[in-house]
């Protein structure tokens, strides 16, 4: 039972046309503001990342911790505000929740997030 190379020959104009239908979509229905906050949610994801991969491949011992793990915290943190204000800004289930309310809530989440991180730095 392996891979027929027919098969991934079929399968990849296939993926290839969805991806390109569904980053066409995305650029035309999307409203730039949305889009900006996408870019927080992955840059959030990637600092993360980064952070988990220089902690264990290059630094190789976590000596300052508390300050490794306000890092990764405040990422972390930072990624599910912004995926949380994603969903109340564009789910039609939040419709009668006011935009202003979801701002003003991220806002004062992610000061209370950067307080306690850097609390935890010392």
């Amino acid at each position: 039972m392996g891979v027929n190379l027919s098969d991934v020959n079929q399968l990849l104009p296939n993926l290839k046309s969805a991806a390109t239908r569904i980053t066409g979509d995305y650029k035309q229905q999307t409203h730039p503001k949305l889009k900006m906050l996408d870019a927080l949610i992955i840059f959030s994801l990637v600092s993360f990342i980064a952070q988990i991969v220089y902690a264990n491949l290059i630094v190789r011992s976590r000596d300052p911790f508390n300050s490794y793990l306000a890092g990764v915290f405040c990422s972390l943190g930072q990624f599910a505000l912004a995926a949380s204000l994603r969903v109340q800004l564009s789910d039609s289930a939040f419709q009668d929740y006011s935009n202003k309310k979801a701002i003003a809530e991220f806002i004062l989440g992610t000061f209370l997030l950067y307080l306690c991180c850097l609390c935890l730095v010392g």
